[in-house]
C-alpha cells in the first residue's frame, strides 16, 4: 500500500451541528452570507453579560442545544437585516396585510 503524499492531506472543516445542518437540508444556504447578518439572528441577553443567540425559523428550546452560532453559513430563509425593519413598518402602517408576499421570490 502506497503512503499518502502531502497533497493528499487536505485539511477537513469541523463539521456543523445538526441544527444548521438541517436547515440547510431543508431551505438551502444562502451563499456567501452567515447567520450573524441574517434578520432572523436573535440575540437574547441573561443577567449579567452572558449573551445568547437563536434563530426564529429553527426549533427553538430553553436549552443550549438550540443556540445559534453567527459564523454559521446562512441558510436559504437568509434575509438582510434592513427588509425586515421595512416589513415591520409597512405593516403597522397598513400598507400590507402578507409580509410573505414582499419577499416571496426575492433572492439577495
Amino acid at each position: 500500500m502506497q503512503e499518502p503524499s502531502f497533497n493528499d492531506l487536505t485539511p477537513t472543516s469541523p463539521a456543523l451541528p445538526n441544527n444548521i445542518t438541517e436547515m440547510h437540508h431543508l431551505h438551502g444556504r444562502a451563499p456567501t452570507q452567515q447567520c450573524r447578518t441574517c434578520a432572523y439572528l436573535i440575540c437574547y441577553h441573561k443577567a449579567g453579560r452572558v449573551q445568547y443567540k437563536k434563530c426564529n425559523q429553527a426549533r427553538v428550546s430553553h436549552s443550549t442545544a438550540t443556540d445559534w452560532r453567527a459564523k454559521w453559513p446562512a441558510c436559504g430563509l437568509w434575509q438582510p437585516i434592513i427588509i425586515c425593519l421595512v416589513i415591520a413598518a409597512m405593516l403597522l402602517v397598513g400598507c400590507i396585510d402578507d409580509p410573505g408576499a414582499i419577499t416571496r421570490g426575492w433572492t439577495p
